[in-house]
């Protein structure tokens, strides 16, 4: 005899790893952060430690794009705030 099983659908085991994964990433997640709050890594808002740091910084590049669209900005509204002759 023939006997084929046909399968009814995904496996459980695997439906229930999803979740399971999602939160080991998430609690990596927080861990790396704490560890880095602790040190006075990158973004961490530790009270001395944060005001002796310089802020974020933009890449140069991102940096370059918005202060040539602040100037043209301002340039642009020059011309308006002339006295009328």
């Amino acid at each position: 005899m023939n006997e084929k099983r046909t399968s009814g659908g995904p496996n459980v085991g695997l439906l229930l790893l999803i979740p399971v994964a999602a939160a080991a990433v998430h609690m990596a997640k927080r861990h790396h952060r704490m560890m880095w709050d602790e040190i006075g890594g990158p973004g961490s808002t530790s009270g001395a430690d944060a005001a002796a740091r310089d802020g974020f910084r933009l890449p140069p590049r991102i940096e370059w794009i918005l202060d040539t669209w602040h100037t043209r900005a301002h340039q642009a509204a020059e011309p308006t705030d002339a006295p009328a002759a």
